[in-house]
């Protein structure tokens, strides 16, 4: 094609006989595939009247009722991230939730895609020794994704057709260089990712977790590493876990759960609202995760609602029995 062609020259632009406008209305309906044509515009304007009558209630966490009083820590329908340093508890955490999802009944499926793993191993072995979930609800309800390239568009819309009540998604900034969006991890590289990857299990309904790491682990204000618009574009709650101990086997290993964001705010109001130090930006305490790694032990991992005797111990107090 000429560069006079591509520039738009009277010449090459204008189509002689071209269609009229009834002809081009319909080649335009041709064009579009009948799966498409019934499907329901996702540009749709919003039926705003239960928003005006009363009758709109705003989301609740119902996933992940791992504190020791029932609170639940997901929306579902709403993406949130977990970060903190290597050995605070992220995919233990993440495990966890996955456990809670496929142990119940009616609990749904868990899909777990890691893109720092080559195979399941790892996860199985969590599952089966250390949650003790029984090989049957594991085939039956649980999906492992170790990708090796991009995914097409409709490989994630098959996944999300499967309608998982969580997806884990381990390993983020693996995840956008293996999608092309890694160099340099901007904010817009990373609203992209969440376009492709993230926004078509939101539309199927489920929950979705992002593990990250963090940019300085000796800092007071700790951000997901490489964007800070992971919290900002996330629409259910951002997770940090700051290690206190670590676990082994013969000592059981904490790390304290704090909320920088809320978006529907319901999760929040279970913890203790924390202004910062040092700088350091105000967060809400939520509890004392803690693990157990001691065998046997009927529950590894649980935590603790907050007390303020928690805080005590976060600026430098004596540690306590939790």
């Amino acid at each position: 094609m000429s560069a006079q062609h591509s520039a738009g020259d009277r010449k090459y632009g204008k189509r002689s006989g071209g269609f009229s406008p009834s002809e081009r209305d319909e080649r335009r309906l041709d064009a579009v595939p009948d799966r498409f044509r019934s499907r329901e515009s996702r540009w749709a304007p919003s039926d705003l009247r239960p928003f005006l009558d009363g009758t709109y209630r705003r989301p609740r966490a119902t996933i992940g009722r791992l504190r020791s009083d029932r609170q639940a820590m997901l929306y579902e329908g709403k993406d949130h991230i977990i970060y903190g340093p290597t050995g605070s508890g992220k995919t233990m955490l993440a495990t966890a939730l996955c456990a809670d999802i496929i142990c119940d009944p009616d609990g749904g499926t868990a899909l777990y895609v890691h893109f720092e793993e080559p195979d399941a191993v790892d996860i199985i072995e969590r599952l089966r020794h250390v949650y003790t979930v029984p090989d049957e609800p594991i085939l039956d309800r649980f999906r492992f994704v170790s990708p090796t390239s991009a995914a097409r568009a409709w490989e994630i819309d098959d996944l999300a057709e499967e309608e998982p009540r969580l997806v884990v998604l381990d390993g983020i900034n693996e995840a956008m260089t293996l999608f092309g969006r890694g160099e340099g991890f901007g904010s817009d590289n990373w609203s992209r990712f969440r376009q492709a990857v993230i926004m078509p299990f939101l539309r199927a309904g489920s929950a979705v977790v992002c593990l990250d790491h963090v940019t300085k682990t000796d800092s007071d204000s700790p951000v997901p590493m490489n964007s800070i618009q992971k919290i900002n574009s996330a629409t259910g709650v951002a997770y940090y876990l700051r290690p206190h101990d670590d676990a082994d086997a013969d000592h059981r290993g904490c790390s304290w759960v704090l909320i920088s964001k809320d978006r529907p705010g319901s999760v929040k109001r279970s913890g203790i609202r924390r202004e910062g130090k040092r700088g350091m930006a105000p967060f809400t305490y939520w509890g004392a995760m803690i693990t157990d790694m001691r065998e046997p032990n009927s529950n590894p991992l649980w935590i603790a609602p907050p007390r303020q005797s928690h805080l005590d111990v976060m600026d430098g107090g004596n540690d306590e029995d939790f």
